[in-house]
């Protein structure tokens, strides 16, 4: 990896002159330190002055043979059996085999894994390969734990009548590990007397095939709430009013230069309102419209672009747009 011109440089002024071991010893640490600022193993490991003038110099560079994947017990430290895939480490890992061992690549390496969010603790051990310039990575991971259920419940101050109007539960369910392969799901459902809403988001944060790092997002969400937060009050001769939502979306984002990613996405919904029975509603007591359509549902289309830059400092600029692809109204 050293350059010819660092050396030409470093030798230029002395060319045809006698050899000054002062000089050669300054050049030596000069080399050596190139290979130190740059996070390179790298040195001379052996100089000679030959007949006619001739200096050798032999530089040794670490060369990455292999690199091995080892899981820890996250109690006792020794060697297990993990869940996450080998190559989904190894696909995040921008140092490869017959590369320059460079500690600096390797630190930003950890880094990359330990932000994946299924790593406790992540170190790289090089290891030297017999008498040969090159060095095995042993990769030392211990998993955290990558997923749990929860329940709970409340109170809340309800707009609906009755003993059980302010009672509402929860339960959720997340895996941030799907299938070892680094890939994120979330399920949660909330439910009152009448309101309720299930949410799915399934994200892949590295598509299977892809070498340009694209993600994917897929989200889906059922709500239900009470018409009486747009309709009023409840009349006495006329069933309450519930408002339904079911709302789909997909999403791909890439990094499409160093400082700045990009996502597109398509976004559905399909909305309406339903008496106590369940039986779709057109119109309120007022006999006023409760679709946009004056059908029993309305769907809408959109279409998202979103730009992200972020700076060096980790601050972020975002600018998003939503364009209206369909949207009923016969």
């Amino acid at each position: 990896m050293l350059p010819s011109k660092f050396l030409d440089d470093s030798f230029r002024d002395r060319h045809g002159k006698i050899i000054n071991i002062r000089h050669l010893d300054q050049v030596i640490k000069s080399i050596n330190g190139w290979y130190q600022e740059r996070g390179l193993t790298g040195m001379v490991s052996y100089a000679e002055i030959l007949s006619g003038g001739i200096l050798r110099l032999q530089v040794s560079e670490a060369e990455v043979n292999n690199i091995n994947i080892r899981f820890l017990d996250r109690r006792t430290g020794e060697p297990t059996i993990g869940k996450t895939k080998p190559e989904t480490i190894l696909q995040q890992l921008t140092t490869k085999k017959g590369q320059a061992y460079n500690r600096a690549q390797v630190k930003r390496d950890v880094e990359t894994i330990l932000t994946m969010g299924i790593m406790e603790d992540v170190t790289i051990i090089p290891q030297p390969v017999g008498d040969s310039n090159k060095v095995d990575l042993v990769m030392n991971l211990v998993e955290r734990k990558s997923g749990g259920f929860s329940a709970g419940g409340g109170i809340s101050s309800g707009i609906t009548n009755g003993p059980l109007s302010g009672l509402i539960g929860s339960f959720a369910y997340s895996q941030r590990n799907v299938f070892g392969r680094n890939k994120k799901l979330n399920l949660s459902l909330e439910r009152g007397q009448i309101d309720s809403i299930f949410r799915l988001n399934y994200t892949d944060p590295w598509i299977d095939g892809d070498n340009k790092r694209t993600s994917r997002t897929v989200m889906v969400q059922n709500s239900r709430t009470p018409g009486t937060l747009i309709h009023g009050g409840e009349h006495p001769d006329h069933s309450p009013i519930t408002i339904g939502r079911v709302t789909a979306g997909i999403e791909y984002s890439r990094p499409f230069r160093p400082k700045w990613s990009g996502t597109l996405g398509l976004i559905f919904q399909h909305a309406g309102a339903r008496d106590d029975k369940g039986n779709p509603m057109i119109r309120d007591f007022y006999n006023s419209q409760l679709t946009a359509s004056g059908n029993p549902y309305d769907d809408t289309l959109l279409a998202k672009l979103e730009s992200v830059y972020t700076d060096s400092g980790d601050q972020s600029s975002t600018m998003v747009s939503i364009y209206p692809l369909h949207f009923t109204i016969f």
